[in-house]
């Protein structure tokens, strides 16, 4: 570290000084600069934890939540779940957390409130998870010398939905868990080709014939991406009706290493999903949108 008295010395001199390079004479006032920057942003634009309503310190590891509640949050982390796909393939679903009241709540702002900014901590959940499966994907490649990370693909939504919200929550998590983990995203390869039902509205067996068919997957893809692997990201998981749906369509288009990441995992009691708060939101979402017409 250089003090005062050295830079001094050195810029009056108005040659470069033999025991300090000028790179970091220049270094130096910039990064000075930029720690008052930071200070000023975090005093005047300190976030407010969506959880507790207290202040998000500067040590805190999310931008919308305290380390308390950040804490809280990781404690829980579901068991891998594994899927058939087709009459073969067994696709693994990793869960970040568990779906519980503080994540139901944080999910209920991104998606009704626009809070996008919960984005970017649902992807810090991911992270771990994202890594786990390169790793895994990298034992079982060993061999392979055109190895390549994988690619994600957002669960996508239907055209009046995305029309309706005005963005796609699972591909906000996907492209910022993208920026984290240096991962390529593949929003375009995936599509849904129909507006389906509410989902927590309906039964297990419904659900299945909800989506049946409601993907569809680009038929003008490169036959070298097909062998790339791909992690199918959403939201909730819950009955794994949408994850393995639409990892079907993918595999029926050709791909074969197929992983599914999701933020919360919910559980099922008697064919019912523990949501209570997603019919209310619901309601809330249709009442406030009436009263705004």
């Amino acid at each position: 570290m250089l003090n005062m008295r050295e830079i001094y010395c050195a810029i009056k001199s108005r040659r470069p000084s033999d025991s300090i390079p000028r790179k970091k004479l220049i270094e130096l006032p910039v990064q000075i600069l930029k720690n008052i920057c930071d200070r000023l942003r975090s005093y005047l634009f300190q976030e407010a934890c969506r959880l507790c309503t207290c202040l998000v310190n500067r040590d805190s590891p999310a931008f919308t939540v305290c380390g308390e509640c950040w804490n809280k949050l990781c404690s829980i982390r579901p068991e891998i779940e594994i899927r058939q796909i087709g009459s073969t393939y067994l696709m693994p679903v990793h869960s970040a957390v568990k779906y519980d009241e503080a994540m139901r709540l944080l999910i209920y702002k991104l998606k009704y409130d626009g809070d996008r900014l919960i984005a970017c901590d649902l992807a810090r959940l991911l992270l771990a998870a994202y890594q786990e499966i390169c790793q895994h994907y990298e034992s079982t490649q060993a061999h392979n010398a055109e190895f390549s990370p994988p690619q994600l693909i957002p669960i996508p939504l239907s055209r009046w939905k995305q029309i309706q919200r005005g963005f796609n929550q699972a591909e906000l998590i996907a492209r910022e868990l993208g920026k984290l983990g240096g991962a390529e995203i593949q929003g375009w390869i995936l599509t849904r080709r129909k507006h389906t039902k509410a989902q927590h509205e309906l039964s297990k067996s419904e659900r299945r014939e909800n989506l049946k068919n409601a993907f569809h997957c680009m038929r003008y893809v490169k036959a070298r991406s097909k062998r790339y692997p791909i992690i199918i990201i959403d939201d909730i998981f819950t009955s794994g009706a949408t994850l393995c749906e639409a990892a079907a369509t993918l595999y029926r288009a050709g791909y074969r290493d197929i992983y599914s990441l999701t933020v919360a995992r919910a559980i099922l009691i008697n064919t019912k999903i523990l949501t209570e708060l997603e019919p209310r939101i619901e309601t809330r979402v249709e009442t406030r949108s009436n009263a705004e017409r």
